[in-house]
């Protein structure tokens, strides 16, 4: 956790969007989201891609994807949110069953 800001800078210099979303959503932590979701970050369209597309899809840790749901609330990422809780929670059978992110996915 010490190193959070040396990973997201190497891999935006070296555009490795898949590898810092997959380490977002892994790592979960609340003030590393918001680093990384900020409006002035010209990397967050392609970071938040890859999250949608791949790192969440690919989790089976329920703590991981309401750890990134929250953190796209928080930056008030509504189209996005509706994007990863479709792939989520319509494509996913592990976490289809969710009531609280069908339930989201809904509102």
């Amino acid at each position: 956790g010490e190193c959070d800001q040396e990973l997201v800078e190497i891999t935006n210099k070296y555009k490795m969007y898949k590898v810092q979303a997959k380490y977002l959503v892994e790592r979960r932590e609340k003030a590393l989201w918001e680093h990384v979701l900020q409006e002035d970050n010209p990397h967050r369209k392609e970071v938040i891609e890859q999250v949608v597309g791949s790192a969440l899809p690919d989790s089976k840790n329920a703590e991981e994807v309401i750890a990134a749901v929250q953190a796209f609330v928080n930056a008030e990422l509504h189209h996005e949110l509706i994007s990863l809780l479709e792939k989520i929670v319509l494509h996913n059978n592990e976490f289809g069953r969710y009531e609280k992110l069908q339930n989201l996915l809904i509102i």
